[in-house]
């Protein structure tokens, strides 16, 4: 995963490389607690990155400036400048972090419509739907 001074790279036994700017904490990789437990994703933004966990917690590290390191259990996930987008199992988005161009709000969805993917850039974000339609949003 690419961020914007930092890069992380997940290894085949599920343990998170970082390599780049490590100021603010971007180069402090969380440590796992389970026995038998792996990181299975990892996104990385401006100042921040996520982790997600085999047993779905997500793990926040970095700037959190504007609230967008929050530890939760979902995924997948996406990390941009100063925001993060995590999807839940029900195929609705959590955003939050910084909404200066409107990267955080999420587009309605119609009927039994979900979202089945999220990214994110600096300012914006992206969703594909389960009906196959991209959804855009931020600048």
């Amino acid at each position: 995963a690419a961020g914007k001074d930092h890069s992380l790279a997940l290894t085949s036994t599920g343990q998170i490389r970082a390599f780049g700017e490590a100021s603010l904490g971007r180069g402090n990789v969380p440590t796992l607690t389970g026995d038998n437990e792996t990181f299975v994703q990892v996104a990385a933004g401006g100042a921040h990155s996520l982790a997600l966990t085999s047993s779905r917690q997500v793990q926040a590290f970095g700037d959190n400036s504007d609230g967008q390191c929050r530890n939760l259990t979902h995924a997948p996930l996406a990390a941009g400048n100063g925001h993060s987008l995590i999807l839940a199992s029900s195929g609705q988005i959590r955003a939050f972090g910084a909404n200066s161009e409107w990267q955080c709000d999420v587009p309605k969805l119609v009927g039994d419509e979900t979202y089945a993917y999220v990214a994110a850039g600096g300012v914006h974000s992206l969703a594909l739907t389960s009906s196959g339609q991209l959804r855009a949003f931020g600048s």
